[in-house]
């Protein structure tokens, strides 16, 4: 790159320009052949570098950048082979091409700032918070519904193998419209903490119902409104548990 320079923000488009036309992954990219995409990518790197006022305001941006990044990358390869979702396959692939091109370029514009290459290692340990949010900005809202539901299903798998309540396909769906809806609607971190609060407190309550439930049952065992109202209490504990979790442990992590 002995050839361009970088000074400022007066040079983000002559850089853009060079990287488009030596770099050999972005030489012919069809995404690039379009003016008005390069326009997007000048626009947005320019934005980006008009807020970083250190170096550290560098390191910290380059590194979200990076998470996000690879947070596209997860998800785009694990719905590869989903012929169901070609569509969010493609368009996951987009924006990892814009966001990849943008590391790349603010890299190198790192390096001519500060001599050495940047630390992309993650230093601080960070979730990839902000991932559902750029989602929800940047693709179409069956994008964001979709990766809920493969990420609830992974959740499940993992915490709750043997669980057979959440193999059943209605109330895992009951679970899953829930979810969707609620990120899809929801712009604000504080609204998912509220919500958790919430729904930790019915959780405290619906265990109580099912103790004195219990209780009732073991004086009088066939008392079939009890049982009946027993079967109620066990199906809004089992999924307000698994929605609290979900979005206490995923969706907080990744808002």
């Amino acid at each position: 790159m002995a050839n361009i320079t970088y000074t400022g923000l007066q040079d983000i488009g002559p850089v853009v320009q060079f990287f488009l036309n030596n770099d050999e992954h972005l030489v012919n990219n069809p995404l690039f052949a379009d003016i008005a995409n390069v326009d997007i990518l000048n626009h947005s790197l320019f934005r980006l570098m008009s807020q970083i006022n250190t170096e550290k305001d560098f390191h910290d941006m380059l590194n979200y950048k990076n998470l996000l990044y690879k947070q596209l990358v997860h998800y785009s390869d694990s719905i590869e082979s989903v012929a169901e979702l070609k569509d969010d396959y493609h368009e996951l692939v987009v924006h990892r091409i814009y966001i990849g091109t943008e590391i790349k370029i603010l890299s190198w514009i790192y390096k001519e700032m500060y001599g050495a290459e940047p630390d992309l290692s993650n230093p601080e340990n960070n979730s990839p918070q902000g991932f559902l949010r750029y989602l929800k900005m940047n693709c179409k809202p069956d994008v964001t519904a979709h990766f809920i539901g493969l990420a609830l299903q992974q959740y499940v798998q993992t915490h709750y193998p043997e669980e057979a309540f959440y193999k059943d396909e209605a109330l895992f769906g009951g679970s899953y419209n829930f979810l969707a809806e609620f990120v899809l609607e929801t712009d604000e971190i504080d609204k998912v903490v509220k919500t958790v609060a919430e729904q930790q407190q019915e959780l405290v309550w619906l265990r109580d119902q099912l103790i004195a439930s219990e209780e009732k049952l073991q004086e009088t065992p066939d008392d079939a409104e009890t049982q009946n109202e027993q079967q109620k209490l066990i199906v809004n504990f089992m999924t307000e548990r698994l929605e609290m979790e979900f979005l206490s442990q995923v969706v907080m992590r990744l808002f």
